[in-house]
């Protein structure tokens, strides 16, 4: 179990018969219901503070989906996950 203090982060590799996973987890608590909708929107950011400027995931998934893949979140065991799938 880990502390509410300690940060980390997890990337699993998995492949599939035509395509590859790239899961990155990390020891964040999710993102908010009521930004799921938004968190890939160009310009949507919740980090005004620390200067984001929401443009992040809106490009990766862009350029993802450019070539063949994608870019989506879920949650892992409660914590933030991002996966990416690519073409093998």
């Amino acid at each position: 179990i880990y502390s509410q203090k300690e940060k980390w982060i997890k990337i699993i590799f998995i492949k599939e018969e035509s395509f590859g996973l790239i899961k990155v987890i990390d020891s964040g608590k999710g993102i908010l219901k009521s930004n799921l909708d938004y968190i890939f929107d160009m310009n949507f950011t919740t980090k005004d503070e620390s200067g984001g400027k929401g443009l992040g995931l809106s490009i990766s998934r862009k350029l993802l989906r450019n070539i063949g893949g994608d870019l989506f979140y879920s949650e892992y065991n409660g914590h933030t996950c991002f996966t990416i799938k690519v073409k093998l």
